[in-house]
């Protein structure tokens, strides 16, 4: 039972890490991108602070939230690139599910909620698999 609410924790650490750095990435993409929009086309911007956002995200999330020590060009990376191209696709597909006619911002709160889920399930389950979870778990309740 001590056990079950140790790793409990340990998970509850972990996504909270991991939406506080979508937190960070999404706050650098749109400041990037109001910048960029300044002196390139919303077409051009977009791509650049998305992928400035998406990098900061790999970079932050394998370290300190999955606590990776893979070498940065390894199958992580290629898993990550391709959740991150599904999220990019799936993206516009659901915002036109959620049109909320009256406010169209209101439709990207679920659409984030939506993708962050998807991201972390993948992250974890997927891209940090072989990561020991019994070492990071022991990392994160030394920390607690």
């Amino acid at each position: 039972m001590i056990k079950l609410r140790e790793n409990f924790k340990c998970e509850l650490k972990r996504i909270s890490l991991f939406f506080m750095t979508g937190l960070i990435n999404t706050a650098l993409d749109c400041s990037l991108y109001y910048i960029l929009i300044n002196f390139l086309s919303p077409a051009r911007a977009q791509p650049i602070a998305l992928t400035a956002g998406l990098v900061s995200s790999f970079l932050i999330n394998r370290k300190y939230t999955f606590k990776s020590n893979k070498k940065i060009f390894s199958v992580e990376l290629l898993k990550y690139i391709i959740i991150s191209a599904v999220s990019i696709i799936i993206s516009p597909v659901l915002i036109a599910y959620f049109d909320f006619r009256s406010n169209e911002f209101l439709a990207k709160i679920p659409v984030t909620i939506i993708t962050g889920v998807f991201n972390y399930i993948l992250c974890r389950f997927w891209v940090y698999r072989s990561i020991n979870t019994d070492t990071t778990d022991k990392l994160f309740t030394q920390r607690l």
